[in-house]
């Protein structure tokens, strides 16, 4: 998720000074699809209607209390410097176990783990290698200090860190990273609801799926800080404690943007087979509620063509998507729109006439994609944008918005929060339909 920060320091999410570069609150990658379980429900007045529910939030029934987070901090490290004040208390899978003082320096080795403490003296331990800390003391790595546990994984060769955390204590540092300082009690409070709606319902697909952490700490999932000293952020999660968006008695997967300009994206259009097609997540007005955002018009942004022809073919490959095949392009156009009128699908024509669509996120991350050779690419911020062919050139303007553009707007929750709206209200625009109800005290 990208985080309205994000142009004016880093991001999250959606998400801040890393904290929001377009992309807030996105859903991880899928390594396999969902089951579908499929519902067939009648009215007295009306035809059976399919209702697929395999892509909900959890059932409220099911959430009694604060489940454990599992995000993953650091991704394919070669090596790692852990630390606190307290002993750093190790135990590997093969049952090794050890209280070491810090700074540890952890590097992989094989399919275990080399740990030379501050004496010189070493251990290995094969991993994955779960590394605690007693209370009060925090837990830092490479200098930023998170607070529960971590788990560490060697993966081909490198190390990830996966911080393990009780969801409430999670909370503050991803609202430290997707909103700005200043913003008002209400936008927080609005922000920390529909961050602990999303991140339910990340924890109960990656259980479903068995996977071995639950969020990201980028834009890929939420913005996420480790512990922060933000008070307006620690007393919005404790204001809202348990509290969440439900529909249809489910949480609702409360994806979350920057800003969404001209209109609000559907669910299902920026996130085909992820994001449920409910009430609370299709797009339309949203008011005007975001006069101070820096994203309301920009552009253009212009691609020399032989090189976005490049740059879509590399996304492809990526991903494993056919325009993997394009060689040049001979036309962009929007083929679809939603019904609030933003791009819902984007088709590439190549100089042999062949046709290839992609759905609007992946047309602005394909654009947006880095690939080795090819000149940085200039950032298309969301996708509601119009596309002109020129001989050399694909020029990308009239562009609205910043991130995918489904549920919340950070820039348009600051607007009302700042026209004295409180949280409940703001979540009532962002996400029709949808109640806020407190899962657990």
């Amino acid at each position: 998720m990208r985080s309205p920060r994000s142009l004016h320091a880093p991001a999250a999410l959606l998400c801040g000074a890393a904290l929001l570069l377009g992309a807030a609150c996105r859903p991880a990658a899928e390594s396999r699809p969902p089951a579908p379980i499929v519902e067939v429900t009648t009215t007295p007045d009306a035809p059976p209607a399919i209702v697929d529910r395999s892509l909900y939030g959890p059932p409220i029934a099911a959430i009694t209390g604060p489940p454990e987070a599992r995000i993953r901090v650091v991704v394919g490290a070669s090596t790692l410097t852990l630390s606190s004040a307290a002993a750093l208390r190790i135990r590997g899978a093969d049952g090794i176990e050890a209280a070491l003082r810090g700074p540890l320096k952890i590097v992989a080795d094989g399919e275990a783990l080399a740990i030379r403490d501050r004496r010189g003296r070493r251990t290995r331990a094969v991993a994955p290698l779960e590394v605690r800390v007693d209370d009060p003391a925090t837990l830092s790595v490479d200098g930023r200090a998170y607070p529960g546990s971590l788990v560490l994984r060697v993966r081909g060769g490198s190390i990830d860190a996966i911080n393990h955390v009780d969801l409430e204590r999670y909370l503050p540092g991803v609202l430290a990273r997707e909103l700005f300082p200043g913003w008002e009690p209400a936008a927080y409070q609005a922000q920390a609801i529909a961050a602990r709606s999303y991140a339910l319902w990340e924890i109960a697909r990656a259980r479903d799926r068995g996977r071995d952490h639950d969020l990201e700490a980028t834009t890929a999932s939420q913005a996420y800080g480790g512990i922060v000293d933000h008070a307006r952020a620690i007393e919005a999660v404790a204001a809202t404690r348990g509290q969440v968006l439900v529909y249809d008695d489910h949480v609702v997967p409360a994806f979350y943007s920057s800003a969404h300009g001209r209109a609000a994206q559907d669910g299902i259009v920026a996130f085909p087979g992820v994001a449920p097609d409910i009430a609370p997540l299709r797009g339309g007005a949203r008011g005007a509620w975001e006069a101070e955002s820096p994203h309301g018009s920009w552009g253009p942004i212009v691609h020399e063509r032989a090189v976005l022809a490049q740059r879509l073919a590399a996304w492809g490959r990526s991903r494993g998507d056919p325009i993997a095949e394009l060689t040049a392009i001979a036309g962009v156009s929007v083929s679809r729109r939603s019904a609030a009128g933003r791009p819902a699908e984007f088709t590439i024509v190549d100089g042999e006439g062949r046709r290839f669509t992609l759905a609007p996120e992946s047309f602005r991350h394909a654009c947006n994609f880095d690939a080795p050779g090819l000149p940085r690419a200039p950032r298309l911020k969301s996708s509601d944008v119009e596309v002109e062919v020129a001989a050399s050139t694909v020029t990308m303007q009239n562009g609205s918005g910043f991130g995918h553009g489904v549920g919340l707007s950070q820039w348009g929750a600051h607007g009302m929060a700042a026209a004295g709206r409180a949280a409940a209200e703001i979540l009532a625009i962002y996400y029709p339909e949808a109640e806020v109800l407190t899962l657990y005290p």
